[in-house]
């Protein structure tokens, strides 16, 4: 059987796609089969039907629950449109406890980066970070200033702690975790990700 195109296609198709990715993860290996007679690749969805497979069943129906539980999660967070650019936000902070989250902060999120900064070389306070940029004096930093004050006004409307939320460690362990990253990634991070080494620069 042809791969199947998620972006196109039927609704068979977007089905099969879906059910292949849960045979090649080992979830519902049972629905894999051939024709003894053509080799064909039979299709997982007949195979779901015309055998009796109540692991499969379930095991299928449980992770599209949880997959209906993220859409209707991510689309509460942008219903009403991403205008602050914290919708990402809404939705994380909304979304089941079993999230399966990065096992460290993505800094290849500018925002998840300039979170990051916050809490690691200024104790989670903004307005010192603030006053970081403001000394800095580049134009170029005036986006970041811009986000800041976005950010900050979020977490003072929803009583969000980023941070926190974004998976960021606190103290001392973020501090030394924010260098070892700057370090790892300097020249690969675009936005706000390269106010790691510059900012950290002001104060030597």
């Amino acid at each position: 059987m042809p791969e199947c195109d998620l972006r196109q296609g039927t609704d068979a198709h977007r089905v099969e796609a879906l059910l292949d990715g849960a045979i090649q993860s080992g979830l519902c290996s049972e629905l894999r089969g051939c024709a003894s007679a053509t080799g064909e690749v039979l299709p997982a969805q007949y195979l779901l039907l015309v055998h009796d497979q109540p692991r499969a069943r379930a095991v299928l129906r449980q992770a599209a629950l949880g997959l209906l539980a993220l859409l209707d999660t991510a689309e509460g967070a942008y219903a009403d449109g991403n205008g602050d650019g914290c919708a990402k936000f809404r939705a994380l902070a909304a979304a089941p406890a079993w999230l399966l989250r990065p096992t460290e902060p993505d800094d290849t999120d500018p925002d998840v980066a300039l979170v990051w900064e916050h809490q690691a070389d200024y104790g989670g306070d903004w307005h010192r970070l603030l006053e970081a940029l403001h000394q800095a004096g580049s134009i170029r930093w005036q986006m970041a200033i811009r986000r800041c004050r976005e950010l900050m006004r979020f977490e003072a409307e929803t009583g969000t702690d980023l941070a926190e939320l974004v998976g960021i460690p606190i103290g001392e362990s973020a501090s030394q975790q924010a260098s070892e990253s700057a370090n790892e990634g300097a020249g690969e991070r675009g936005g706000y990700g390269t106010l790691y080494c510059p900012l950290s620069a002001l104060r030597d």
